[in-house]
């Protein structure tokens, strides 16, 4: 199990479900467990040219894809509670998050 509550105050994603998403993808993109070097190479400039094209995108005003309400709805929530964590024992603040996670279920 890994802390959050950093993760949290610092407004980073609890999750790393994103970059998992973009392993993914790259695997399938690569189609072998031990592509050679020249088709690995090209699969890392593709990626390149598609993530400078993201950037691109976004210093133009435009926004990532909206997080979904059920999921920032629990940031929300997890956020506050990090923000309260002084003013509560240890015993009620784990409490309250493992029924803000339990919610995801």
């Amino acid at each position: 199990m890994w802390n959050t509550h950093d993760r949290i105050i610092n407004g980073l994603p609890r999750t790393n479900n994103s970059i998992e998403g973009w392993h993914r993808s790259l695997q399938c993109h690569i189609g072998a467990y031990h592509p050679n070097f020249w088709k690995f190479v090209n699969i890392l400039l593709r990626e390149q040219t598609m993530a400078e094209a993201v950037l691109e995108q976004i210093n133009n005003g435009n926004q990532p894809p909206p997080q979904r309400k059920q999921y920032r709805e629990i940031n929300e929530r997890l956020a506050a509670l990090v923000e309260r964590y002084e003013e509560m024992n240890i015993a009620t603040y784990l409490r309250r998050v493992s029924r803000n996670l339990s919610d995801t279920v």
